[in-house]
């Protein structure tokens, strides 16, 4: 160490190990080391690309996370889908206004799963249709949301 510098050998070592875990700005909070400092430290001593890799590392591994969650997430909602339009038939004549909640559901969770699975999404307007081409689209749109489930889990499952 420099005769001259306001930091002390420990403070420049605990300032690079949490760089090297957290990265400069994580290090400077810490430390009250600036991070431009702990980063021409980090360059010293030949730790500066390491964070980047540790970054792409971890990033990737959440994007890893990230898509088998969606997956997960997609095969679930394919018995909640079923289950709403079931809901839908047996409410359509008896109970009009729980039938109207339950296609808001359906709708819902169709969309969201149209989105978790890359496919696009739009708004179509069933009110004017009769109740059993109503039921009978929407029933459309469910297998071919299944047909797209059963596509993920053979995707996931060839991963495994």
């Amino acid at each position: 160490m420099a005769a001259s510098s306001k930091y002390t050998d420990e403070q420049r070592q605990i300032a690079l190990d949490i760089y090297e875990h957290q990265g400069p700005r994580a290090a400077a909070r810490a430390t009250g080391v600036s991070s431009s400092t702990i980063t021409r430290w980090a360059q010293q001593a030949g730790i500066a690309g390491r964070t980047t890799e540790k970054t792409r590392e971890a990033t990737e591994g959440c994007k890893r996370a990230w898509a088998e969650w969606r997956v997960q997430l997609l095969a679930d909602l394919g018995p909640a889908v079923n289950d709403a339009l079931g809901q839908i038939g047996r409410c359509a004549t008896s109970d009009g206004q729980n039938a109207r909640y339950w296609a808001i559901t359906f709708g819902t969770l169709l969309d969201k799963a149209q989105l978790l699975s890359g496919g696009a999404t739009e708004r179509v307007d069933f009110g004017s249709l009769p109740a059993d081409e109503r039921l009978a689209r929407l029933a459309q749109a469910r297998d071919g949301l299944a047909d797209e489930l059963s596509q993920a889990r053979e995707k996931r499952a060839v991963g495994q």
